[in-house]
């Protein structure tokens, strides 16, 4: 009795073995793929995998290989080379660009404009993506203090995009508590890294560690994807108003002056922390530059998208964040550009998407490639000067 039922547990181990084989096989076949790009940090909760590799396919399409130190970007060595002039650029998910290829995003397309500007034509021009998807202020600041300093950035730009880094920064808003976040005390900064230890963030550490041999398995890519659209679906977006085209993840609220202590207290945290990293890349040596990137809705071709959108919110119109950076801009002298009113007349102008792909929705979500060339383009043009 005993050894049938071994016979049969057998039989049926190399049964799902050889079915898992074949599922792999036919994975791979056909071209699935969904890596795993991120892993745990204990300066910022979470950063970009080193050496990860592979398609990304969920929004656009890119082949996407993150390098030695961290980064969506080709290899750089930490210490600039002579004669290069060299600029930083820290930001979330929009700076990443995970959705299209390398040479598309901003950071790359800002790299090839200054390669043609006279100010450096004898002078090798690098631009670091330091970009990762989730991140706020909070952590773009703790990046460029343990990270993107020792790069020597010529050019610090913080790419601030209103749409959910305000929120980011805010321990009271912000879902995701697996994070740093920054109090005001006395008046000043003060860094709350007590995730570090947050029992899910250790057990987060744990299971990534026990399950790192499994990430190239596609089977194992294919239930995270899976498991990841289930949660999409179950929790929907923050804060999103009904019926109108938006981004997933947005908060709706950002488009209003705040009302709410704890958008009033988000708001203020934001700004000392611009504020905070300005002081820290000018006391480095560095020129500190602010971009405001436009959110979808703000830049949408079609008028009469945006009208609903707004009149859902009861708002006149869009542009309460980049008014509030411009006003911090005036106030603390930082040097700053806002994109969105030149962007949208492009887009309404040519009836182009700023925003979105073909296997999700135009006009929300993340920068494509028009966006991204507008903004690597707009940034030359500011950091070159006048011809």
């Amino acid at each position: 009795m005993t050894r049938s039922w071994l016979i049969n547990g057998a039989v049926l181990t190399g049964s799902l073995v050889v079915a898992l084989l074949l599922a792999e096989i036919v994975l791979r076949v056909i071209g699935f793929s969904a890596p795993v790009f991120y892993t745990y940090d204990d300066v910022t909760g979470s950063r970009l995998l080193p050496g990860a590799e592979g398609w990304q396919r969920a929004e656009g399409e890119a082949f996407v290989a993150i390098n030695r130190d961290g980064q969506r970007d080709r290899e750089r060595s930490r210490t600039k080379p002579p004669n290069t002039f060299r600029i930083a650029i820290l930001g979330d998910s929009i700076t990443e660009a995970l959705q299209v290829p390398l040479e598309s995003t901003f950071s790359s397309v800002l790299e090839r404009q200054l390669k043609g500007c006279k100010a450096f034509e004898n002078r090798n021009v690098e631009t670091v993506n330091f970009g990762v998807s989730g991140y706020g202020t909070a952590q773009e600041l703790l990046t460029f203090r343990h990270r993107a300093a020792a790069y020597s950035p010529d050019v610090t730009v913080l790419a601030f995009y209103a749409g959910n880094d305000v929120r980011n920064n805010s321990k009271e808003l912000e879902p995701s508590k697996l994070r740093p976040f920054f109090d005001v005390q006395g008046g000043n900064l003060v860094l709350d890294n007590s995730f570090l230890s947050n029992r899910d963030y250790l057990s987060f550490k744990s299971s990534l560690d026990s399950r790192k041999v499994l990430f190239d398995l596609r089977i194992f890519q294919l239930m995270r994807k899976l498991k990841a659209v289930f949660e999409q679906w179950k929790g929907g977006h923050a804060g999103a108003a009904p019926n109108v085209d938006i981004e997933l993840g947005l908060d709706d609220s950002v488009f209003l002056a705040p009302s709410a202590t704890a958008w009033k207290e988000a708001w203020q945290i934001t700004e000392r922390l611009i504020v905070a990293t300005r002081d820290e890349v000018v006391a480095g040596g560095g020129r500190f530059l602010v971009v405001s990137i436009p959110i979808g809705i703000q830049v949408h071709p079609n008028p009469e998208v945006r009208t609903r959108f707004m009149r859902a919110l009861h708002v006149d119109d869009l542009w309460y964040p980049e008014s509030r950076i411009r006003e911090l801009a005036q106030r603390e002298h930082i040097d700053a550009i806002a994109l969105g009113r030149s962007f949208q007349s492009y887009a309404e102008t040519n009836q182009v998407y700023l925003h979105g792909f073909k296997n999700t929705r135009l006009g929300t979500g993340h920068l494509n490639e028009n966006g991204h060339k507008l903004i690597g383009e707009a940034l030359a043009k500011h950091l070159c000067g006048p011809p």
